[in-house]
């Protein structure tokens, strides 16, 4: 008899060890009797067929798209077929298969999002805060989040005038924080580093910010945390911008901007 890996075992009838539980699960090929496999259950030898149960693809377990098989105890296993659109597979010990589709909860993904600018946005001539292309994620009531903005911002030609100002949208009702980083006003032309400022809000989100802004090859670094804590209005948290002061010169907002926002409750 020889011994091939941890549980198959090869060999004639009269080496065949007897079974017990020490080899309980072991399979057995008989080589003087065509080669039969069996399989012991911690007391017999059994008869065993790798094929008896069909193929996976074909197995009659199956019902409809998304059927999984699940373990429910040694040995055993049982179907649990697929949930409902948008829900997700969650451990739950109270259920037979320690499985179940549920609605996603908070940690989850979908309490994260990332949003990319992906083109640059002008405005000229106008401190009328207007909603930016991109930058805007969704809330639901009662939900609070916190969030990040990134801008890079510049003028359309070398010019210290226009510069920036920001604020956000949000649902009515909703409350928190909200504080501004970046160039102060007053940058010079053709300047690519000043003071830096830094000014917050509380509750007072459509309060704007203003930034300094020139064009000299490089763009401004503007950041602006928050923190919505949202009534039982759902909506959008939307970043706006406008001219601090109107003029010809265009301020931009450009491409690879960003906002980063996670629910926290």
């Amino acid at each position: 008899m020889s011994r091939l890996d941890e549980v198959i075992l090869r060999g004639n009838r009269a080496s065949q060890p007897a079974a017990s539980t020490a080899n309980s699960g072991f399979l057995y090929c008989v080589t003087d009797e065509s080669n039969i496999i069996e399989r012991s259950n911690g007391s017999a030898w059994q008869s065993y067929s790798p094929s008896a149960g069909g193929a996976v693809a074909t197995d009659a377990i199956w019902d409809a798209k998304g059927d999984l098989a699940v373990g429910t105890g040694a040995n055993t296993a049982q179907k649990l077929t697929v949930g409902a659109n948008g829900t997700v597979l969650t451990a739950d010990s109270g259920q037979t298969t320690g499985l179940k589709y549920a609605a996603p909860t908070l940690g989850d993904l979908l309490d994260y999002q990332v949003v990319r600018k992906t083109s640059a946005e002008t405005v000229t001539s106008s401190t009328t805060l207007q909603n930016d292309d991109a930058l805007l994620f969704a809330i639901g009531a009662s939900e609070v989040w916190i969030a990040r903005f990134v801008l890079f911002c510049t003028t359309v030609t070398d010019s210290a005038t226009p510069d920036i100002k920001v604020a956000l949208d949000v649902p009515s009702g909703a409350t928190g924080n909200m504080a501004g980083f970046g160039p102060a006003l007053g940058l010079a032309s053709g300047a690519f580093e000043g003071d830096i400022w830094f000014a917050g809000r509380l509750n007072a989100f459509s309060t704007a910010i203003s930034f300094g802004l020139t064009n000299s090859g490089f763009a401004q670094l503007i950041t602006i945390e928050a923190v919505i804590v949202n009534s039982t209005n759902a909506g959008n948290v939307t970043l706006q911008w406008a001219q601090s002061t109107s003029n010809g010169t265009g301020t931009i907002v450009n491409a690879n901007s960003y906002l980063m926002a996670k629910r926290i409750a």
